[in-house]
């Protein structure tokens, strides 16, 4: 797993409940690869990919993490983030080849 230094700041039990968003991402697949990347967009925290591969094929899922102002500071992920007018976003599945 590759992170980002303000990911690795974080203390253990917002990284535990990222993990477990990222859990969700990789869904039944335990061959992949996980990176953290600070995000682009300036309403998420982190950009999350996901690469998925078999013998034969290679895919990416891609989401977006921020925390929520909620009294409970829970973490969220998404697949369609809200966007800022001249941002754009890279969620979703992708091929990847390598």
């Amino acid at each position: 797993m590759e992170t980002c230094k303000k990911y690795d700041e974080l203390p253990q039990s917002d990284k535990e409940q990222i993990l477990q968003l990222i859990k969700k991402m990789k869904g039944k697949s335990w061959i992949c690869d996980v990176i953290i990347k600070e995000s682009d967009l300036k309403s998420y925290t982190f950009f999350v990919s996901v690469l998925k591969y078999n013998t034969v094929k290679g895919w990416a899922t891609n989401g977006y993490i921020r925390q929520d102002k909620l009294p409970d500071n829970i973490w969220r992920l998404s697949y369609k983030p809200k966007v800022v007018k001249g941002e754009q976003d890279n969620a979703g599945r992708i091929k990847a080849y390598y």
